[in-house]
């Protein structure tokens, strides 16, 4: 951002200056900064292209490796290994004809290498048997500017538009990037703009959640039935309407995308147990229906399994249901059926392929979904698997090489004592696998797209709220876009996984589903304490998770029976009731606390009480004070508007454009939210508007900048805890019309859901801040 400074001036000018830099440029920074606005896209623009130097052309030989390039001479080389081509071939590398490509979008790359072309016997693209490394030198004058590895690309051109990848390996000491290729055509070397890194990162985490989900589809619908028979033989439940809910839960349950992860590393013993422990976890949440104490008398029959059933019981008595729960799953492992079903799943997770972000695997693809062309795969049509697999030599390779260490892996053998026919077998399978990979996802192709415009919309929300800032949530100049980006990712799953919720960027409440702008309220509070308290405390009045979460309630309370005197003994566990607490005093049995907490809930809202405002006079007064005597602000405030000017008063000022009396003006305006009652949970709205009225010279950056939010309110009247932005569906939160957005005036719904209360009288203030004016609507938590 620019300032108007004029260096050299006298000390009168200086002061003048000052002023307005605290009356004026300090004020459009501060604006600047609180909506985000960030010039990254522009952090590699001072790279200085360069071109190859010289033509390169060598003979690609049959027999042995060839490197073609110089790097002491130029910035390009490529590794041809042996066998190459069938027979000897010239192979040259050259800058490309600027006539055969389109220049880069500056909003995407900066061009560090200027493209080039690597081509056989003039033949413009080649696909190869083998793959070729590319390896690049970064220009001294480049090296230096470039912060951070991740941010580097390899781009390859394929007629109509650009394609980049990561490179294999960047040492940003010596300045060199390795790549692998199975093609020839035109290829360069980039750095990539934060827009670009976030286009990017959009993809591949869309791509990662459909293939996980993907894979957790496969692995359920092939160990269903086979759950279906563990709970059968082992719990002994064979209703049909419960089997089944009991099975379709198992697999709704947060930690089904672990078993997927086990079965990936052939973690048998984890995968068994986590089974074991998802079942039986399900079956406690089902009580109403599914006594499960009761239902330990099948355990209790057998002998054996006696010493089990006396610990579950016990530990339900003592309600630590994770020590029952665990001396269930014992039982549970002790079933073959578990490893028919991890053997089930295996198959479905070496059907899978995990190399997406495989640059050749994605050209593949593409070439899969729209077709070749003249650069690449001309023959082949859309959807035209088997003449693209035969095109792939190299690819194929690949492909072949992976199945058979997953083979190997899975079935603790080595790939020398794999037979002719087997090794056939698996070759088969894979390319089925890949094939049958590639139609799954060209059939997602739009839900995929879906996904990628939803995280960049995250993205976007991330950018507002300052979860992308260097410096914020334990982020530092050493970590890129990218990692901050991955882990912000990782920490949106935690919450999600958390709660069993759903993200939606609508406002609206549904079921299942946590608007984004809850979501990353809850990740900025993730990162205050090591145990996240604070999001789950958010997550809790927000009502995602329950009031009690991170205790431990007890679903029963058994009683347990002594054990047989001989094995061939056949105990009779009693029943428990399944009552909350023991009978009061004087005999009668209390309500059920949960069902006595439910119904008085649904008598007490948000009950409004009043208005308040701050003493904004005082503050008013005292800014104009140490601005005078060359400004002065005032303020017409009446409830829903606001009207600001400012005006200079100083004395003209001969080296500068300030005259006396020029002054600027805004206007603020919202209407009021509900003034009689707020529903727990239910969302309600307010509009927001920020209009310039005038300014007298183009250099007033404008005035009137204005936002709202809610929070508890302590019984004093003081903000207590956090305070939650009301945003428009959009994610905007701060509303003005200054010069930072060209005075064009800013209008739009914001909303926001107040979670219950606590208690009877807990307090809420839904505030409006606009110009040091601080103006709330009261609420009280009480019956209606």
């Amino acid at each position: 951002m620019k300032d108007n400074k004029s260096k050299g001036n006298s000390v009168k000018t200086f002061a003048a200056a000052t002023a307005i830099l605290i009356a004026i440029v300090a004020a459009v920074f501060i604006v600047s900064s609180l909506i985000c606005s960030r010039k990254g896209d522009e952090k590699y623009k001072e790279l200085e292209e360069v071109s190859l130097t010289e033509t390169y052309s060598g003979l690609s030989s049959r027999q042995e490796d060839v490197i073609l390039g110089d790097m002491d001479t130029s910035y390009v080389a490529a590794l041809l290994p042996a066998g190459l081509f069938e027979e000897d071939v010239m192979v040259t590398i050259a800058n490309a004809d600027r006539r055969d490509y389109k220049a880069y979008d500056r909003s995407q790359f900066t061009s560090i290498i200027a493209p080039f072309d690597i081509s056989v016997e003039g033949t413009e693209a080649t696909r190869l048997n083998k793959e070729v490394t590319l390896q690049f030198i970064i220009p001294s004058g480049s090296l230096s500017k470039i912060k951070f590895a991740e941010d580097l690309r390899v781009t390859y051109f394929d007629g109509s538009e650009w394609f980049s990848y990561e490179p294999d390996s960047v040492d940003l000491e010596t300045g060199v990037v390795l790549y692998t290729t199975d093609h020839f055509s035109t290829h360069g070397l980039a750095a990539a703009s934060d827009s670009q890194i976030k286009a990017e990162m959009a993809k591949e985490f869309a791509i990662e959640n459909w293939k996980q989900d993907n894979d957790a589809k496969m692995v359920h619908d092939a160990s269903k039935a086979l759950i279906s028979d563990l709970v059968k033989t082992k719990i002994g439940i064979t209703d049909s309407r419960i089997l089944n809910k009991i099975i379709d839960e198992v697999a709704k349950e947060n930690d089904f995308g672990y078993l997927v992860v086990a079965l990936k590393n052939n973690d048998s013993a984890g995968y068994s147990t986590k089974l074991a422990e998802m079942t039986a976890r399900v079956l406690s949440k089902n009580v109403k229906s599914v006594d499960l104490a009761s239902q330990l008398k099948v355990i209790a029959n057998e002998s054996s399994y006696y010493a089990t059933y006396t610990q579950a019981t016990s530990a339900l008595i003592e309600n630590d249901t994770e020590l029952a729960l665990k001396a269930i799953a014992n039982v549970l492992l002790d079933s073959a059926l578990v490893g028919r079903i991890f053997k089930a799943g295996t198959e479905v997770i070496s059907a899978s392929i995990d190399c997406w972000k495989n640059s050749s695997v994605e050209n593949m693809y593409l070439v899969y979904r729209n077709g070749g062309n003249k650069f690449s795969y001309s023959d082949v049509e859309a959807g035209d698997f088997e003449t693209l697999w035969e095109r792939s030599e190299a690819l194929e390779r690949q492909i072949y090489i992976v199945a058979i260490k997953k083979y190997c892996s899975l079935n603790g053998v080595s790939a020398d004592s794999i037979t002719t026919e087997k090794m056939n077998e698996i070759r088969a399978k894979a390319k089925q696998n890949l094939k049958d990979q590639f139609a799954a996802r060209a059939k997602a192709e739009s839900d995929l797209k879906k996904s990628q415009s939803d995280y960049i919309k995250l993205f976007t929300y991330f950018e507002q709220r300052d979860l992308l800032t260097v410096d914020m949530l334990g982020y530092d100049n050493t970590m890129s876009l990218e990692d901050r980006l991955t882990r912000l990712n990782i920490v949106m799953n935690n919450i999600l996984d958390m709660t069993g919720m759903e993200l939606t960027f609508s406002k609206h409440s549904d079921t299942g589903k946590m608007p984004a702008v809850d979501l990353v309220t809850a990740m900025r509070y993730w990162y205050n304490d090591k145990d996240h308290k604070q999001s789950i405390e958010y997550l809790k009045e927000m009502g995602y998770l329950d009031k009690d979460y991170g205790t431990v309630t007890p679903t029963a309370t058994p009683t347990v029976t002594e054990a047989p005197e001989t094995a061939n003994t056949t105990p009779e566990p009693v029943t428990p009731t399944m009552s909350t607490k023991a009978e009061e005093e004087d005999g009668e049995e209390k309500q059920p606390k949960e069902e006595a907490q439910a119904a008085e809930t649904k008598e007490y809202a948000w009950v409004y009480i009043g208005t308040s405002v701050n003493d904004w006079e005082s503050i008013i007064d005292n800014a104009n004070e140490k601005a005078y005597p060359n400004w002065y602000k005032q303020i017409d405030f009446s409830e829903g508007s606001v009207t600001v000017s400012n005006t200079y008063t100083g004395e003209d000022n001969e080296y500068y454009w300030m005259r006396n009396g020029i002054s600027e003006a805004g206007r603020l305006t919202w209407t009021a939210p509900p003034t009689t009652v707020i529903q727990a949970k239910e969302e309600f709205s307010m509009e927001m508007t920020s209009e310039h009225l005038y300014h007298d010279h183009p250099n007033q950056a404008g005035i009137g900048q204005m936002c709202a939010s809610y929070y508890r309110v302590t019984e004093d009247g003081e903000q207590d805890g956090y305070a939650t932005d009301l945003m428009d569906r959009d994610g905007t939160y701060f509303f003005m019309s200054t010069v930072s957005n060209n005075y064009q005036p800013m209008s739009n719904t914001v909303y926001g859901t107040f979670g219950s209360g606590d208690e009877e009288h807990d307090k809420m203030a839904i505030a409006i801040n606009c110009e040091g004016i601080v103006f709330r609507y009261l609420y009280e938590w009480k019956q209606q």
